[in-house]
């Protein structure tokens, strides 16, 4: 896993680098929620109280577009004995975004662990890419590749 990410955090250092923007800005953002049920994709991932908190850096080079590095967790709210070997996520996020017009693209890579493994969950990555509107509706279409654990397509 760790190999794969510095691979990713590479090729992101390589588009700052190169990415010709002189104007560029940090920014730092930090989230937390707090949720009845773990839903993704349509499944009901943990039935239980959960703490979904994140961690953002972003990169921005104006017209060059924006690299973003992050890490979101999901973690057992429920107190009582047991509760540290809860289901527990922590994924590791790289994107890189830039807008044309009235479209925006984004495209990067999540690799989803599982640190506590206590449910026999195995670690897994994905490429996805996507595309927006700024028009009625704000319409978006995504796609996502998970190319080591089910080598399967995901769109939205």
């Amino acid at each position: 896993m760790l190999r794969h990410f510095r691979n990713l955090l590479g090729m992101l250092s390589m588009l700052v680098a190169f990415g010709g923007s002189v104007h560029a800005e940090v920014g730092v953002d930090l989230n937390a929620a707090f949720y009845s049920d773990y839903m993704f994709r349509g499944f009901n991932l943990y039935d239980g109280a959960s703490i979904q908190p994140s961690v953002g850096v972003s990169y921005d080079m104006q017209d060059a577009g924006a690299v973003r590095a992050g890490l979101w967790s999901h973690l057992s709210a429920e107190g009582g004995n047991g509760a540290s070997d809860k289901f527990t996520e922590l994924d590791y996020i790289l994107s890189y975004d830039i807008s044309a017009g009235l479209a925006s693209f984004s495209a990067g890579h999540i690799w989803y662990t599982f640190p506590r493994d206590s449910d026999g969950l195995d670690d897994t990555g994905e490429f996805y890419g996507a595309v927006s509107f700024d028009t009625l509706l704000s319409p978006t279409v995504s796609v996502y590749y998970d190319y080591d654990l089910f080598d399967a397509f995901y769109y939205e």
